[in-house]
């Protein structure tokens, strides 16, 4: 029949198509273009074009009592760096004007900006392989006006206004992957006027 293309003749798979065939093949397939799949004409017949997406790191956007990874790179971690976290800086504001810096964090005074410090291992946290929940908490004394973040696969009793959870960390479900999952429950400062702080 007048414009259907040949059948393979022989023991090779090549096909010559009428030019009106190859014409449509062509404008049909131009339609599905994407930015990552691009359809040229060539000499030799169609070409298909596929571009690998392109892998950027995720900015991470920092903010008071973040949990974020660890820059373990100038450390001695090496198989422990997946798993090796630190709590961006925070305050408490409780029921005086000068507000409580939260110890073992980053100790960083703009917790908004893009500054880490580097790897200080009276900070960083490191979390055991295969451990579906790693809490994080801040626990506060109102008596000696200080804040402390504290770490443990085991929760505290209960959480109250001292006791606030600020994240907790899973290595199980991607162990193979090397890859852990954060969930972020504090994303500012701690504001609570009922906790009564001496005075300075």
């Amino acid at each position: 029949m007048h414009g259907v293309p040949r059948r393979p003749i022989g023991r090779t798979n090549k096909v010559d198509f009428d030019r009106r065939v190859h014409d449509e093949v062509f404008s049909r397939l131009r339609i599905v273009q994407t930015p990552s799949v691009k359809v040229d004409r060539t000499m030799r017949g169609l070409r298909v074009k596929v571009a690998a997406p392109r892998r950027t790191a995720r900015e991470i956007r920092y903010h008071p009592f973040k949990v974020y990874k660890s820059p373990v790179a100038n450390s001695t971690a090496g198989e422990a760096a997946w798993r090796t976290f630190r709590v961006r800086g925070g305050v408490v504001i409780g029921s005086r004007i000068a507000p409580v810096v939260a110890t073992l964090t980053d100790g960083v005074d703009d917790p908004w900006s893009k500054v880490v410090p580097p790897f200080n291992e009276d900070i960083e946290i490191e979390v055991a392989s295969d451990v579906a929940e790693y809490f994080i908490w801040l626990e506060v004394h109102e008596e000696l006006a200080t804040a402390i973040v504290n770490h443990s696969a085991t929760p505290p009793d209960e959480w109250s206004l001292t006791v606030i959870p600020l994240a907790v960390v899973d290595t199980d479900t991607h162990a193979a992957s090397h890859f852990a999952e954060v969930r972020q429950y504090r994303v500012d400062d701690y504001v609570c006027p009922c906790l009564t702080f001496p005075e300075e």
